[in-house]
């Protein structure tokens, strides 16, 4: 198997000496091949790849022996890509703001001579000559070509580049929906009719649902979709053989000691598991089936080969459906984790604290979670901080089977390797007693670093009453404090030990500013309400907890002298952008340009026109939509923030928790043009923690300053905590905080 490497960057697909060094790569690989015939070889062309070869064949370079040689095309633009025109109008200015930054952001400006040729045939970036290569290249293309691989969507394999197609199937203009992202069918059909194709890897016209790296083999193959397996390989199938006796079914119950980590409301649960294990007894990977119920809808939670499936049925109509859940959105137990966190079980003589155990000792680290394992009679008991897990054997076998579904499902788990220790704790047997040879004196729970050994935490300092301040989007203002409020969820009320009292204010976030004397005025007076201790102006004895905006106003407050923070007070922050945030600059940008974007592209903008003064008052400090006036107040309000904020919270990845607006900010993390990756989807880390030291924050919720893996709205604590994730623990953070 040999690479053709050639300048594909710099020379169009046109140029008679990049075509003559295709021919002369190709022949070269076969030695049966003559000086022009290239004969038993197979040839596998890419995108721009495909041209160059039926261009060169076209002008007589080289030409293919038919009866011994096999060319298979992938994704070709045989008659251009519109990306290719998209990119030359941003380069020269004929687009939107928004969409020229996203193509000088990609390395696309200025255009290359490559990507000119590609110009959409019969397009306003093409020309009559370039019209006429086409024409003659699809004819050589239609009767030499053997087999095709070509998308009629983007959707893609679960990647690091996957997003970005997504994109551009949403920013170019393509002519038909039917793309790859960079591709249309029509384009790499090349005038096969499309009857021809089929949507299996078994057809030799393959219309395919990936996107135009994927087509280049580098992120594998899906496995239940079939239109998703470039590679042809079956990945695991080996494993499906019957697994030995000696290897049972597992089940797993979950006994979750905060509610806050639930799974669709239930704390207790259990999950079966079916080892499926290799012909050599030395790698397993375990299918998983759970069935949860909430209200009317029954939850089915079924893995299979790695891939993971929730099925929803509503038991009042008995409509079913069916979806995948990616790494970032399953929040379900990992059992495969834990599976493979045994292999590597550290024996003890003994473990400290409450546990009693007559049979072996280990501890297990699983995701950074620790636990005390206790092995005896039909199965082994875990023991951990939030969770209890027992594990029985089971003589019979649960039927799992993955659900039909229509979504594109990746597999997100193989098989790991068993260590001899692994294998009896999974099969019952006993441990060699050469493994137990190093034993560990005493195992606790907690790592080393931890200073306590209560499960659950309480408060360390003196109650006192709680105010929590909201930040954007929340209208019609209310004098009274709020007993509740849906912008802070169900679960901080019974998380939070160190608050006597708890209120929460209700202010309009939309039409004022954080600037509004008002409003300040309007913080105050809530926060000064709260405690008895409280005089006119000092805030005393209370815990002032702020989200997003809401930590701009309090500062504001404070610099301006409206109230002051008395030492007997504690200020919690969260989601803080101290610096603005480039959410309000992106939002004015799409507004002032093309509102059919906004409304067919940029769905989650569609409420921000116009731009309301309180989101315009965030932009991004010194940037473009600021002025002289908000950066003033913003250098004020960090240096308010730097020396009176007791505990925050801030995000470098907007991953976020399970949740029905998780999504919005993957989207949101990925359109808006921040300055840093690290950001909750709307507030970049460095401007939550500006004026801090951020050699201070740590990435568990038992840090002061909190380094989180949570999108926006997870840090207003209303999607609780993440099952298996000390970077997604909000709601225990604030419990164990103070």
């Amino acid at each position: 198997m040999k690479f053709a490497v050639l300048d594909t960057e710099n020379n169009a697909w046109t140029s008679d000496d990049l075509q003559q060094k295709t021919c002369d790569r190709i022949l070269a690989v076969g030695n049966s091949s003559s000086k022009s015939k290239i004969s038993d070889t197979i040839i596998i062309t890419h995108s721009m790849g495909n041209l160059i070869l039926v261009g060169a064949i076209a002008t007589g370079k080289c030409m293919l022996d038919s009866t011994t040689s096999t060319w298979v095309g992938i994704a070709g633009p045989m008659s251009g890509s519109m990306a290719s025109d998209y990119f030359q109008a941003s380069c020269a200015d004929k687009t939107t703001a928004v969409v020229q930054k996203y193509v000088d952001a990609i390395g696309m400006c200025p255009i290359k001579d490559a990507i000119k040729s590609m110009a959409t045939q019969s397009g306003n970036h093409s020309s009559p000559g370039l019209n006429q290569t086409y024409a003659a290249a699809q004819r050589v293309y239609q009767t030499n070509v053997d087999a095709l691989a070509c998308s009629e969507s983007e959707s893609g394999l679960f990647s690091i580049f996957q997003v970005k197609f997504w994109v551009m199937h949403r920013l170019v203009p393509f002519m038909s929906v039917e793309n790859d992202g960079m591709v249309e069918f029509k384009s790499c059909a090349g005038g096969i009719a499309a009857s021809q194709f089929g949507t299996s890897w078994q057809n030799r016209f393959y219309k395919t649902e990936l996107n135009h790296y994927d087509t280049t083999f580098r992120a594998g193959e899906g496995i239940s979709n079939k239109a998703k397996m470039p590679l042809n390989l079956q990945q695991q199938r080996h494993l499906r053989d019957e697994a030995p006796s000696d290897w049972p079914s597992l089940r797993f119950h979950f006994k979750v000691k905060r509610d806050s980590m639930d799974i669709y409301g239930h704390t207790g649960f259990s999950l079966f598991a079916n080892p499926v294990v290799s012909a050599d007894d030395t790698s397993v990977l375990y299918d998983v089936f759970a069935k949860f119920k909430e209200g009317t809808s029954v939850y089915n939670y079924t893995r299979v080969d790695g891939v993971a499936y929730v099925q929803t049925t509503e038991t009042t109509s008995g409509t079913s459906t069916t979806q995948c859940l990616s790494p970032g959105m399953n929040d379900f137990p990992p059992i495969n984790a834990i599976i493979s966190s045994l292999s590597e079980a550290r024996p003890a003589s003994k473990a400290n604290s409450s546990i009693k155990c007559n049979g072996s000792i280990f501890k297990v680290v699983v995701n950074a979670l620790n636990f005390i394992l206790c092995a005896s009679g039909n199965g082994f008991n875990m023991y951990g901080h939030d969770m209890d897990i027992t594990v029985s054997y089971r003589e019979d076998r649960v039927n799992i089977v993955a659900p039909k579904s229509d979504d594109d499902c990746e597999a997100e788990e193989v098989s790991s390797s068993v260590s001899l220790i692994g294998r009896a704790l999974l099969t019952g047997t006993k441990v060699p007693k050469e493994e137990l040879r190093n034993l560990e004196a005493e195992l606790s729970i907690w790592s080393d670093d931890d200073d306590d050994e209560d499960a659950s935490c309480s408060c360390k300092s003196t109650p006192r009453p709680c105010i929590f301040i909201h930040g954007l989007g929340v209208k019609a203002e209310t004098v009274k404090l709020e007993d509740s409020l849906p912008y802070w969820g169900k679960h901080i009320q019974d998380h939070a030990p160190c608050c006597s009292s708890i209120k929460f204010a209700h202010l309009n976030t939309v039409n004022y500013t954080w600037l509004n004397g008002t409003q300040q005025q309007q913080v105050c007076n809530r926060a000064l309400a709260v405690s008895n201790s409280s005089t006119k102006r000092v805030i005393k004895d209370t815990i002032v907890v702020t989200h997003s905006m809401g930590s701009l106003m309090l500062a504001g407050a404070i610099a301006h002298g409206r109230c002051k923070l008395d030492p007997s007070s504690t200020w919690v922050s969260t989601a803080a952008p101290m610096i603005g945030s480039m959410a309000p600059d992106y939002a004015q940008k799409v507004c002032a340009g093309d509102t059919n974007l906004i409304a067919e592209k940029l769905a989650e903008f569609k409420d921000q026109c116009p731009v309301q003064q309180a989101t315009k008052s965030l932009a991004y400090m010194n940037g473009s939509y600021s002025t002289p006036r908000l950066n003033k107040a913003y250098k004020i309000a960090q240096e308010v923030y730097r020396t009176n904020v007791s505990a925050v919270m801030c995000s470098e990845s907007y991953s976020g928790i399970l949740s029905s607006y998780q999504a919005s900010f993957w989207i949101l993390g990925e359109m808006i043009p921040h300055k840093s990756s690290k950001n909750d989807g709307t507030v970049e880390f460095d401007s939550c923690a500006t004026g801090l030291d951020v050699s201070e924050f740590g990435d568990t919720y038992k840090s002061r300053f909190y380094r989180t893996k949570l999108n926006h709205y997870d840090m207003q604590f209303r999607g609780g905590d993440a099952f298996w994730n000390k970077a997604k623990m909000p709601v225990k953070w604030f419990e164990c905080l103070l």
